[in-house]
This record gives C-alpha cells, sequence and structure tokens, in this order.
C-alpha cells in the first residue's frame, strides 16, 4: 500500500469512528498501537510506563476522535497526543531526579569536531550506530540523558525516519525550528557518546 493509500485508508477508518463504529477505530488502533509503543519505549525508557502511556494514548484519542479534523493525518495527530502524553508521564516521575545536560555550551567549543563535519556526516545520528544488543543498550542509555525535546526529535527524525515537516507538525514548531532543534540534538548525541570514550566505528 503506497502512502496515499494509506492516507486514504486511515481517512475512511477515522470517518467511520466518528459515526461509532468501534471496529474502525480497532483498525486503526491495530495499525498505529505498535509504532506508537516502540517510539515510546525508546523515548520513556520503561517498557512499563510505555505501555501504559500507549493504552493513555488510545483512549485519548478515542474519546476525541470526533474533534479530529486533520484530514488525512491521524498518524501525526497520533504521535502528537503520545508525545504529549509522554513529556507529562515523565514531568511527574523524574520531577526531582531528572539529569539535564548541559545546552548552554557552546557547540564549537570541542575543538576536535567542527558543527559542519558533525552535521554533513551522519557518522553519530543514532540509528546509524545501532547494529548490535549492546550497541542498541548504550544509545538508548545516552538518549536517556538528553532533555527531552532534544530526545524527541532525534528519536522522530533519525528513528522513527520522519521528515522535518512531519516532526514538526507533531511537536508544535516550526519547520526551521524543527531543523535547528535535530541539528543540536545530533551534536548532543555525538558529545555524549564521545564522553564516554565510544570511538568511531566501535558498534
Amino acid at each position: 500500500m503506497g502512502e496515499g493509500d494509506g492516507l486514504a485508508a486511515d481517512l475512511e477508518l477515522v470517518e467511520r469512528a466518528q459515526n461509532g463504529d468501534k471496529e474502525a477505530f480497532g483498525a486503526l488502533f491495530e495499525r498505529y498501537s505498535g509504532r506508537i509503543y516502540s517510539y515510546l519505549s525508546r523515548f520513556m525508557r520503561d517498557h512499563t510506563l510505555a505501555k501504559d502511556v500507549t493504552v493513555e494514548t488510545f483512549i485519548l484519542a478515542y474519546t476525541n476522535i470526533g474533534r479530529y479534523t486533520e484530514k488525512g493525518k491521524f498518524m501525526g495527530w497520533v504521535y502528537r497526543i503520545a508525545t504529549n502524553c509522554a513529556r507529562k508521564a515523565l514531568s511527574k516521575r523524574n520531577r526531582e531526579r531528572r539529569r539535564e545536560v548541559d545546552l548552554d555550551k557552546p557547540c564549537g567549543e570541542d575543538s576536535s569536531f567542527t558543527l559542519i563535519d558533525l552535521i554533513e556526516s551522519n557518522t553519530y545520528r543514532p540509528d546509524r550506530m545501532v547494529m548490535s544488543e549492546e550497541a542498541r543498550d548504550f544509545v538508548r542509555a545516552k538518549l536517556a540523558e538528553m532533555d527531552h525535546k532534544y530526545r524527541e526529535i532525534i528519536l522522530l527524525c533519525d528513528l522513527e525516519d520522519m521528515a522535518i515537516k512531519a516532526a514538526a507538525d507533531i511537536l508544535r514548531i516550526n519547520v526551521n525550528t524543527a531543523a535547528t532543534r535535530l541539528k543540536r540534538a545530533r551534536i548532543i548525541f555525538y558529545r555524549l557518546i564521545k564522553k564516554d570514550g565510544m570511538e568511531k566505528g566501535s558498534v
């Protein structure tokens, strides 16, 4: 099924669900719940909490389906609900023990790399690094150390393989802000793995 066919199928299911067809919403749940859970698991680093937030996401989607008006963008709408639910859950859980990355440190302070080299190389994108279980654990740990606004953009664009515009829509920021935030997120990720001595190609 092509992207256009998928959007049309979503629209048909949404319209049926808005008319009270529970099986239609069930089909939407089956189509997207796995992707949402996978995204939340990586975002939250807590499988149990990710399951709970996945359920909460679709409960909210179901109860608000009558007000849904974004024709052809159901997936983005659900990702946005999931992201908001995850932010609230993490804020509640980690309010006192949350670790913050120093975001005020200048990007070019480390003389061993240049900003343009990092952005253009793609070497330290997390999706390019994941090859073994050990590497996946390492990447998840480093992502967990990032501030949520940087973690969510890198998850959406680099691990969920979304276009920058789709990620911007989900996060409700403009495309330029999203692009800048993604570049910054990749730099922070690079710093975190470099700090732990991760050498190029070791994963």
